[in-house]
């Protein structure tokens, strides 16, 4: 039996000549481009893109090309390329910005709702970018990154914190807060959530830091 998929009429394009477009990876993230620039817009999950291209786009980084009719997301979303028709064109690449240096895009800010000229939108001590990695909120002071509970559990302690599958955790012990030794390196988990690891007291280097990072 073969299906029959019918298109309806959602929109009138009102920007003359464009030629090509692309959404990212993430499917939050929409370029399209006519010959002399290329738009960018942003949704939120669920949006839909006829409504999204409605509003008002922002004008993305664009080096003019004769006949330039091509562009593409770079597969992790962290920038796009453009390249024009004819033999031996050059393809050019243009990187995502990070305006304020806390290692989200700009694009990716506006995705998020924080501020792509301040690292710590929501001012708790941790950049948008490390609350991002670490599954928290940056818009938010009272959702941060820590360690949810110590239990005493003679001869050691037992740390308890919310982990997420495809991030990598670490531990570190001090005692004055200057130099860091670390403990538990490489603590990865199958399934999110609540996850806790067992630690041996030593004297009195016993504050901890949790460290994150993405999964490679």
């Amino acid at each position: 039996m073969t299906a029959t998929n019918l298109l309806g009429f959602d929109g009138l394009n009102t920007r003359l000549s464009l030629v090509g477009g692309d959404i990212s990876p993430s499917g939050l993230e929409i370029l399209i481009k006519n010959y002399f620039s290329v738009f960018y817009w942003c949704r939120s999950a669920g949006e839909p893109l006829s409504m999204v291209l409605t509003n008002a786009p922002a004008i993305a980084p664009y080096l003019f090309e004769p006949q330039g009719e091509a562009i593409a997301w770079k597969a992790d979303g962290n920038g796009y390329y453009t390249i024009s028709e004819g033999i031996s064109q050059p393809v050019y690449f243009w990187a995502a910005s990070d305006t304020d240096s806390d290692g989200l895009t700009d694009s990716e800010e506006f995705t998020l709702g924080t501020d792509p000229d301040l690292p710590d939108t929501d001012m708790d001590g941790q950049t948008d970018g490390e609350e991002t990695i670490a599954g928290v909120n940056p818009n938010d002071s009272n959702s941060f990154f820590a360690v949810a509970s110590v239990l005493v559990t003679p001869p050691g302690i037992e740390l308890q914190w919310a982990a997420l599958t495809d991030r990598v955790y670490g531990i570190d012990r001090t005692a004055e807060f200057v130099m860091f030794e670390e403990i538990r390196s490489n603590l990865v988990f199958g399934a999110g959530g609540t996850v806790s690891t067992n630690l041996a007291l030593q004297g009195d280097a016993n504050a901890f830091r949790l460290r994150v990072r993405l999964a490679e």
